[in-house]
C-alpha cells in the first residue's frame, strides 16, 4: 500500500532503517556490512532524485527493502563484471570464467572464509587427493594441476614430452549419449592411447580455471618433476573448488545434473522453445522493440569451433529504429548486464547459455526496472 505524505521526501526510512529489514539483512550476512550500506544509501539517493522530479508516491518500508536488496545486487553484479550470457558461448570470449557448481562455490567459501594454513606435507595430501581423483574420473594413470591451460601446454613442451593432445575447453569425460557432444573428451583421447593431453579445469569441465594434465605415469612425472612446476601450482582455493568439481563427475549421472555449463547443454530444445515463446510474448512490448520472435537457432558453445553449433531456441529482437546497436547497449549497460549477439540483423537472445532463473532478469533490463529503482 502506498503513502502520499505532504512532505514526501521526510518519509523516506534511513540506512539503518532498510539494514534492519530482513531482505538486507541477509545481504548483510552474506556481503561486508559496509558494502551493503553503500549501496543501500546510493539507491536511496537516486531514489529521493527521482522523488523530486515525478513527486511520485513512496512505496511501504518492506517494498523499499526488497527494491533496495534487489538494487545492491545488481550493482555487486556490475561492479564484478558479472552479466547474463545470452551468447550461445559457453568457453571463449568475451567470457572468462563459467558459473560453478553449488558444491564447488561451499568448498572455496569454506576455504576462503578463514585463515588457511597449510604445511608441505598438507599441500602434498590435497594435491594428491585431487590427482587421484582425475586419474578415476578420466581414466588416466597420473595426473597434474597447474594454473591455466597455457602453462599445461608450456610445461608440457618444456619438458621434450611424447606428443601432447591440445584439447582446450573440451569435456573432461564423455556425457552422456542422449546429449550428442561433438567433440572428444580428455577421457576418450586416454582410452585412445594419448600419451599426454591438456585440458582446460573451466569450459566444458566446469570448474575453476587451471590446467590439467592426464598421462602415463613417467611422462606426467617428468613434468611435475621440473624445476619450474613448483612455479605454476594453482593456490588453495581453486584446488578446493575443482576438487569439489571433479567428484560431481565420480556419480552415475557423471556431472550433468550437478554442474551449470552440462545443465545448459543438457536441457532440450522444446524446453527452451517454451522459455523462447514466454519471453517473446513479454519483450514484445517493451518500449524500443519492434519485434520479439521465438526462433530455433544453433548455439557456438565454443568461441573457437567452427561447426553447425548446438540446437537451440533463442528470443530475435528487433528495433524500433533499426538500432540495434542501441538496443544492445541498452543490455549491456543494465545494472544486471545481458550480453546476447547480433544474428542476421536482430539482436539474438540464445537461451542454450542463460540459466532459468535468469529470464526474468532480461525482462527486467529491458524494462529498466533494475536501473531505476523507483520504478520496480
Amino acid at each position: 500500500m502506498q503513502i502520499k505524505p505532504p512532505e514526501i521526501l521526510n518519509r523516506l526510512p534511513s540506512v539503518s532503517d532498510l539494514l534492519e529489514k530482513p531482505p538486507i539483512r541477509a545481504l548483510t550476512e552474506r556481503w561486508n556490512r559496509s558494502v551493503v550500506a553503500g549501496g543501500v544509501r546510493s539507491f536511496l539517493d537516486e531514489l529521493r532524485s527521482d522523488f523530486e522530479r515525478r513527486a511520485a508516491a513512496i512505496p511501504s518500508i518492506r517494498e523499499l527493502a526488497e527494491r533496495a536488496a534487489r538494487y545492491v545486487v545488481s550493482r555487486q553484479h556490475q561492479d564484478l563484471g558479472v552479466a547474463i550470457n545470452a551468447t550461445g558461448v559457453i568457453c571463449g570470449p568475451p567470457w572468462i570464467a563459467a558459473p560453478l557448481a553449488e558444491a564447488a562455490l561451499e568448498r572455496a567459501v569454506a576455504c576462503g572464509r578463514e585463515f588457511v594454513l597449510q604445511s608441505a606435507a598438507e599441500a602434498e595430501r590435497s594435491t594428491a587427493g585431487l590427482n587421484s581423483l582425475l586419474c578415476r574420473v578420466s581414466g588416466a594413470p597420473a595426473a597434474a594441476v597447474v594454473h591455466s591451460y597455457a602453462a599445461a601446454v608450456w610445461i608440457a613442451r618444456e619438458c621434450e614430452a611424447a606428443s601432447i593432445a591440445e584439447l582446450g575447453a573440451a569435456p573432461l569425460v564423455d556425457p552422456p549419449s542422449t546429449i550428442g557432444c561433438p567433440w572428444q573428451s580428455a577421457q576418450a583421447a586416454i582410452a585412445s592411447g594419448a600419451p599426454l593431453v591438456a585440458v582446460c579445469g573451466d569450459g566444458l569441465t566446469g570448474g575453476p580455471a587451471c590446467g590439467i594434465i592426464l598421462g602415463s605415469e613417467s611422462v606426467v612425472s617428468r613434468i611435475t618433476s621440473n624445476s619450474m612446476f613448483a612455479s605454476l601450482r594453482v593456490d588453495p582455493l581453486r584446488i578446493a573448488a575443482l576438487t569439489a568439481t571433479i567428484e560431481c563427475y565420480d556419480t552415475p549421472m557423471r556431472g550433468v545434473d550437478t554442474l551449470p555449463v552440462w545443465q545448459l547443454l543438457a536441457t532440450s530444445v522444446d524446453n527452451l522453445r517454451n522459455r523462447a515463446e514466454r519471453l517473446a510474448a513479454q519483450l514484445a512490448h517493451v518500449e524500443g522493440v519492434l519485434a520479439a520472435t521465438a526462433i530455433e537457432t544453433r548455439s557456438p558453445i565454443l568461441a573457437s569451433s567452427a561447426g553447425e553449433g548446438w540446437p537451440s531456441y533463442g528470443v530475435a529482437l528487433a528495433a524500433t529504429d533499426n538500432n540495434i546497436a542501441s538496443l544492445d547497449s541498452r543490455l549491456r549497460s543494465a545494472r544486471f548486464p545481458v550480453i546476447g549477439r547480433n544474428e542476421g540483423g536482430r539482436l539474438m537472445i540464445d537461451l542454450r547459455t542463460v540459466l532459468p532463473r535468469q529470464d526474468k532478469a532480461i525482462i527486467d533490463s529491458l524494462l529498466g526496472d533494475t536501473p531505476n529503482p523507483a520504478t520496480t
